[in-house]
């Protein structure tokens, strides 16, 4: 009669060729992850120039926005008094 003990069969985790694989694997995943941050990196410096450009416009359209309605109020005052 058996006493109910199982028979447990051992595997080896690493056969001698996986070792190389695995490495590869790991390097392979690396460039990716590496390709993937620079891809980030540079939509974010663009955004980043855009917004900044944007940034700049916005303040020279409002200083010339400024001058502009000095420019008129000071003409339309100079028309009234001749």
């Amino acid at each position: 009669m058996t006493t109910g003990a199982a028979r447990v069969r051992t595997v080896p985790l690493v056969v001698v060729g996986d070792k190389e694989k695995m490495t590869q694997k790991r390097g392979s995943q690396m460039i990716v992850l590496l390709i993937i941050l620079l891809v980030v990196w540079l939509v974010l410096a663009v955004v980043g120039f855009a917004f900044k450009g944007l940034l700049w416009l916005a303040i020279i359209g409002l200083i010339l926005f400024v001058a502009t309605a000095i420019i008129g109020f000071v003409r339309r005052a100079a028309r009234r008094r001749t």
